[in-house]
């Protein structure tokens, strides 16, 4: 488990998103973790970017592209 704070139906939804719409949100949150979730996912095969969440200038998004 990559994200602690997903459920395993989460991340189910997370990649029925990806799947769908051709990217999925993972998390928002602070920059540290989201580098390192983004990377984990990266080594596992998956396609992750971090994006800098608008309405707050220490929350990340954390992404998976389907």
């Amino acid at each position: 488990q990559v994200v602690p704070k997903l459920s395993e139906q989460e991340a189910i939804n997370v990649m029925l998103e990806a799947h769908n719409n051709g990217v999925g949100l993972v998390i928002i949150c602070d920059l540290e973790p989201a580098e390192f979730y983004s990377e984990t996912l990266k080594s596992k095969g998956l396609i992750s970017t971090i994006e800098k969440e608008n309405w707050t200038q220490k929350s990340y998004q954390n992404g998976i592209i389907g």
